[in-house]
């Protein structure tokens, strides 16, 4: 069986040679995919939005409903945190709006990596933003309420922004 090797310069070691570990898999940062997005504002009552978001990431493929309801005519939406989907550990938030032709969602995704470390350094959090506007959005206005839906087998791509892990800190061991 061989072995493949990495050499590596650093400071005044010439050179290192470090055996590749083999990976099953690796994070690939491929965007999250939201679609079937319908916000309903029944007047003098609530709006409620539901969509849904998909993470195709090899190492936390997922899919997920996400729904949220509140007063019509407040912006009571998720803003500073994360607001969970339906029993996932992917969340939501309204990360711009300026009307239902044109607004933002954030995402975050919270998974683990064994490529990171031994728990509790395996985990790691992704956050991308999807954007809609009046190509992706229609909306239909009627007396008694406003019904807006993202065009039908669309997807809007959440590109990953950033991400964040767990790391384990000089000097101090797991225990």
């Amino acid at each position: 069986m061989s072995q493949m090797y990495r050499t590596i310069a650093a400071g005044t070691l010439t050179s290192l040679a470090l055996p590749l570990l083999p990976t099953t898999a690796a994070f690939q940062g491929s965007p999250y995919e939201l679609s079937a997005l319908v916000v309903e504002r029944v007047r003098v009552r609530n709006t409620t939005i539901s969509f849904t978001i998909h993470d195709p990431e090899p190492l936390a493929c997922q899919t997920v409903l996400c729904t949220a309801t509140w007063a019509y005519g407040s912006k009571a939406w998720p803003t500073d945190g994360y607001s969970l989907c339906d029993g996932s550990v992917i969340g939501w938030n309204m990360a711009h709006f300026e009307s239902w032709n044109k607004f933002s969602i954030g995402i975050e995704h919270v998974f683990k990596d064994p490529g990171m470390g031994p728990p509790p350094y395996d985990s790691v959090v992704t956050y991308g933003t999807a954007s809609f506007d009046q190509k992706l959005i229609g909306c239909i206005d009627t007396p008694w309420s406003e019904v807006c839906r993202q065009t039908p087998n669309s997807v809007v791509f959440a590109p990953i922004t950033r991400s964040s892990a767990k790391r384990r800190l000089r000097g101090i061991s797991a225990k």
